[in-house]
């Protein structure tokens, strides 16, 4: 047997069981999959309805379309290098709709804030036990609000509709508000609008200063996790916040 046709069925077998890497993608690294996990929970929230409507909607997200819409980023990321890239800059959703934390403002002399008050992190009340306890949640630290409040800020372990459960803590005796708006932590999103085919991704890279303005890239998703770039445009990015961006990469149309 020849050289050449040893070498053919070598590769063709590795090719048959999966030892060869494929050259046309790159995984996604597990340093950016929880960061993507959490946008498709945000982008999950914002299909849900206004900010309204999310108020009075489950405060558990629906696991399968999360699920879904992370698939598709992670094919996003995996097909097209100008994704890839775009990971250097931390492009993705802002922090709205909040996912993770809410505080609660409560009277410093309810009843069952006594040994809160006193910096013992519990709470003797039968309702806040019950959704600190059904909704995994911990209390995180507690902050002077006024010379009469306090506020509790309450994290969530996983994602979850934080404006829904800000209303189950408002009903409760001693509370005088919710405050859910989490401190703007970029400038940069994702935004998310169904199409025909799937879903596409607007990444926006948002840049202020002298030269302000904001640069996006237009990504569609099939439902077969097929991952198109379709456009990419806005203003030119500055030199200082190109993070080591690549050339354009060129675009495909409809």
């Amino acid at each position: 047997m020849g050289v050449k046709r040893q070498i053919a069925i070598v590769i063709i077998g590795m090719l048959l069981i999966g030892f060869l890497p494929d050259l046309e993608g790159q995984a996604m690294p597990t340093s950016l999959t929880r960061k993507y996990q959490r946008d498709a929970a945000r982008l999950t929230l914002r299909l849900s309805g206004s900010e309204d409507e999310l108020r009075y909607a489950s405060v558990t997200l629906p696991s399968r379309e999360v699920n879904r819409i992370f698939e598709m980023l992670k094919a996003a990321y995996e097909q097209l290098p100008a994704v890839q890239n775009l990971s250097k800059c931390h492009i993705h959703t802002s922090s709205f709709p909040p996912i993770d934390q809410l505080q609660v403002i409560y009277r410093k002399d309810a009843p069952w804030a006594r040994s809160i008050n006193q910096g013992l992190m519990q709470i003797d009340h039968p309702v806040i036990n019950e959704l600190l306890t059904s909704y995994n949640l911990v209390i995180d630290r507690v902050n002077r609000w006024t010379e009469s409040e306090n506020a509790l800020t309450i994290r969530a372990r996983k994602p979850m509709n934080i404006m829904a459960l800000g209303n189950e803590f408002q009903s409760i005796q001693g509370v005088t508000g919710v405050d859910v708006r989490e401190g703007l932590l970029q400038a940069n999103d994702i935004e998310i609008a169904p199409t025909a085919r799937g879903y596409e991704f607007r990444y926006i890279l948002r840049f202020s200063g002298v030269n302000s303005g904001e640069h996006y890239w237009r990504v569609e998703v099939t439902q077969q996790m097929k991952a198109t770039l379709v456009k990419e445009g806005g203003d030119p990015i500055p030199e200082w916040v190109r993070c080591l961006l690549e050339e354009p990469v060129s675009v495909s149309t409809w």
